[in-house]
């Protein structure tokens, strides 16, 4: 279990390092088309991109978030909770909402890259970027919030499988 989780982690830890670099672009696009509206008219193109690029860093990163608990919790239920009740809580929240709509976005998903790299479906904007790659990036990203959140479970189920940290 411990050779499994490492690789579902060593896969988010490094598609998380590369993705967070696409804030880079992002930005300098934003501020490069803020300059242009201040000089001149804006272009056409920069809202999509900067569109693309955002939900690219978001979906992409959601993985990396999970693993390393930047995302919101509400604990309200578990606040005053004893540490196994906490943990049998999380584990059934993983099988019972977590995983059924993860794994549900992986499967609907593919079909509707498939389709539109079949018609090579572009933009209905003037400017009309290819969608087809865009649309690769959801199946992309459940694929890693599925691992990531296998490598949660066994760290929920197994807690000797996780390194002691010093």
């Amino acid at each position: 279990m411990t050779a499994l989780r490492k690789f579902c982690e060593n896969i988010v830890e490094w598609t998380g390092i590369i993705f967070c670099f696409l804030a880079v672009p992002l930005c300098l696009l934003v501020v490069f088309e803020v300059g242009l509206r201040i000089i001149s008219d804006p272009t056409i193109w920069s809202f999509e991109v900067s569109l693309i690029l955002f939900g690219a860093h978001y979906f992409l990163l959601a993985a990396y978030g999970l693993k390393y608990k930047s995302h919101a919790v509400i604990d309200i239920f578990t606040s005053k909770a004893n540490r196994n009740l906490v943990k049998t809580f999380q584990i059934i929240s993983y099988v019972l909402l977590f995983f059924p709509f993860t794994i549900g976005l992986l499967i609907m998903s593919v079909p509707f890259v498939i389709d539109a790299w079949k018609n090579m479906e572009t933009s209905w904007s003037m400017w009309g970027q290819p969608l087809y790659i865009v649309k690769s990036i959801m199946p992309i990203a459940m694929l890693l919030l599925v691992m990531q959140g296998i490598a949660e479970m066994i760290k929920l189920i197994f807690p000797e499988s996780q390194e002691v940290k010093q």
